[in-house]
């Protein structure tokens, strides 16, 4: 009975630990506030990038980036290694190494542009760099994927989210 009920508590304090309680600024809307204070469901952990991008893991390990439509075959980015938003633009680095053509090596960084629909994936950190030059892109200050998350799971904050100062 002990054991249930321990059970029972750790999940309510898991469901309770980041309720959109300690980022006090005014969102828009509800969902928007929801998106960008939001960090565990039921079955797993994220935090926000840039609406309605967000960073998940379900399964204690991989960390996912969905994508919308996709990078050429890609879905996801996924075993995401660091993050990073600067100026609008979603920065990530993967060590997958999955590919489905054979006519590239895998994608291992990534540029989302949400404002712009733009969803681009590189082969090696020469190419990433070539393509932000046209950007005019501050340095990236990346952050690893997971702690990110702790970050943002203590204190509902990370440098680009609405609310918190960088």
């Amino acid at each position: 009975m002990i054991k249930i009920l321990s059970k029972y508590l750790c999940l309510i304090l898991l469901i309770t630990s980041c309720r959109g309680e300690k980022n006090k600024f005014k969102f828009k809307s509800h969902k928007e506030k929801f998106f960008y204070t939001d960090c565990n469901g039921f079955d797993y952990f994220r935090f926000p990038l840039i609406m309605p991008y967000e960073a998940m893991c379900i399964d204690r390990e991989n960390w996912i980036i969905n994508l919308n439509p996709g990078v050429g075959y890609y879905l996801s980015i996924n075993d995401i290694l660091k993050v990073s938003v600067v100026d609008s633009m979603i920065f990530v680095h993967t060590n997958s190494i999955d590919f489905f053509d054979g006519d590239h090596e895998p994608w291992q960084w990534f540029v989302v542009i949400p404002s712009k629909k733009i969803e681009i994936g590189f082969s090696t950190k020469k190419e990433f760099d070539k393509y932000l030059e046209q950007f005019n892109t501050r340095e990236i200050k990346w952050i690893n994927i997971e702690n990110a998350y702790y970050q943002f799971k203590d204190t509902e904050c990370l440098p680009w989210i609405p609310g918190c100062s960088n």
